[in-house]
């Protein structure tokens, strides 16, 4: 039958060596629209692990992030920023009757931290969507841009 304290230490060691929940998963994040596109298209947006939600209850289901180096402009420098793929249809009417990407499906956001423009910004993101693989600077795939602030 075997030894009795083997049973114990694998019980002991599975417990010790168990990743806690909360460790796996970010908290959410909640962002205030900053920009007049994310106040009039997006509103208020809850950022989970698995998925996106707008102000008007509308979600979407995201991947979890890849991380890339970013062009925001034309010339210039990069930055860090969270590449999410949209894993469900990226079309849902938003705020105002508007979509996420315009008349076109989204299948990209890239979300980053973005300077601050003012003193009353706290902690900037500002999110591109694209509708496509193409994540160049005013390349055709990139449909909108908005800004967002994650610390009120």
């Amino acid at each position: 039958m075997g030894k009795p304290g083997w049973l114990a230490s694998f019980i002991l060691w599975t417990a010790l060596t168990a990743i806690p929940a909360s460790a796996e998963t970010p908290a959410a994040e909640t962002w205030t629209p900053t920009s007049r596109n994310a106040q009039t298209v997006t509103g208020k947006v809850v950022v989970a692990a698995g998925q996106i939600t707008f102000q008007n209850g509308t979600s979407m289901q995201i991947s979890r992030p890849s991380q890339m180096l970013f062009r925001p402009k034309a010339k210039a420098r990069k930055v860090m920023a969270d590449l999410y793929r949209l894993t469900a249809a990226a079309d849902q009417v938003l705020e105002n009757g508007s979509k996420l990407c315009g008349s076109r499906t989204a299948t990209y956001m890239i979300v980053w931290k973005s300077e601050k423009l003012g003193p009353a910004d706290i902690d900037p993101r500002t999110m591109a969507v694209f509708s496509g693989p193409r994540f160049d600077p005013g390349s055709p795939d990139e449909c909108a841009r908005y800004v967002y602030d994650a610390g009120r």
